[in-house]
Order: C-alpha cells, then sequence, then structure tokens
C-alpha cells in the first residue's frame, strides 16, 4: 500500500513506480502521469510464491528530476509462509516494511469446506510474526492471510498461504459389544464408549 500525496506545483510530471527485483536493483514498473491517482497495481506473475515485494515511489518534475532513488523511502509486502504438521500448521511472516509504527498483525483463516469465509484467529503485537495453528477438524485443507495494522487505520495484507495439514484417523470403537438380530427384521450393534 503506497499513500502519495499529489503535487499541487505546475512542474508536476509523473509518479515513477520502481519494484526492488531479486539482484536487490529497483527497477522501474510503472508510471502514473495523473498527479491525483494515488494508487498503482502491480501485475506481476506470481506474488504467492515470490514476495515479499519491496517498492519505492518517486516524483519527478516535468524535466524528469526527482529526489535521489536511494534516498526515497521502501516500502515491502509481507510475505506468509506455513509449515504443515500432524494436526497443527506452523506459521511464520516478514513484517511489513515502510510505517513508522505497527500496532500489531492480524491472522485469519478459511477452510476448505468454507473457503469464502475468512475468519479472525490471532492478533500478535507487532513484534510477533509466528504462529502455530492447533484448532484443525475434519480433514480440512486451509489457508492463511496476515493483515499488518498501521497507524492511522492503514493495512496491508500478505499473499495467502494454502496448507494441507496431516490428520490423525478418526478413533474406532476399540471394543464391540456384540451384534444382534432382533425380531427377524433388523440387526442392532453395540460398542463401548471411544475414550
Amino acid at each position: 500500500y503506497f499513500q502519495s500525496f499529489a503535487n499541487q506545483r505546475s512542474d508536476f510530471g509523473r509518479y515513477v513506480i520502481y519494484r526492488k527485483e531479486p539482484g536487490g536493483n529497483f527497477e522501474v514498473v510503472g508510471v502514473v502521469e495523473d498527479a491525483l491517482q494515488h494508487s498503482y497495481v502491480d501485475i506481476f506473475p506470481n506474488p504467492v510464491s515470490d514476495g515479499p515485494f519491496c517498492y519505492k515511489v518517486q516524483v519527478e518534475n516535468r524535466c524528469g528530476t526527482a529526489h535521489p532513488l536511494e534516498l526515497t523511502a521502501e516500502h515491502c509486502t509481507i510475505d506468509l509462509a506455513q509449515t504443515s504438521g500432524m494436526e497443527r500448521v506452523d506459521l511464520s511472516w516478514t513484517p511489513y516494511v515502510g510505517w513508522d509504527e505497527i500496532e500489531g498483525y492480524q491472522l485469519f483463516r478459511s477452510s476448505s469446506s468454507n473457503p469464502a469465509k475468512q475468519e479472525l484467529i490471532a492478533t500478535t503485537s507487532a513484534d510477533i510474526r509466528t504462529f502455530t495453528d492447533l484448532d484443525m477438524y475434519c480433514y480440512e485443507s486451509y489457508s492463511y492471510q496476515v493483515v499488518a495494522l498501521g497507524g492511522g487505520r492503514l493495512r496491508s495484507s500478505s499473499d495467502t498461504a494454502a496448507a494441507n495439514p496431516d490428520h490423525f484417523f478418526p478413533i474406532n470403537p476399540h471394543h464391540i459389544k456384540r451384534a444382534t438380530v432382533e425380531n427377524n427384521s433388523l440387526i442392532q450393534l453395540e460398542w463401548e464408549k471411544a475414550p
């Protein structure tokens, strides 16, 4: 998320959007020439597996002069990773970079049985960037997303991490007491209560 302010001076030229490439260099990925447009959508091949993504935005005047890129603030997305285990999903994420203060993180989960419903499952302080989800049900897979909370109601979402935890087999009745024919029309089974 970028928040920019339109330059009201008559020498506004354009916004130039840079993304950090794998080698660490910033490359131009877009240009916005409308001083009143304060956002840009980067269409990138695979934001789920290649993050975090870091950006800078420069304001150029009509002559093409801008503040030095190395002195321009950098903002980086959150990259969420998961490791699935037996009846658990361990989550970790990179910090949001670019705000003066991060109030904390919210962690959301959706399940394979209801993918449209995102449920808030945890809130952490800014210095905690791990969580273990032990609330597993019915052999489901899960999707997770982290939201950074910044001052002034700023929000930034991570990519989505999909998890397929291993599940224990259901507990079978450990002792069948009997199987009996009743009234020549039905069979009744009885077993001991599961532990």
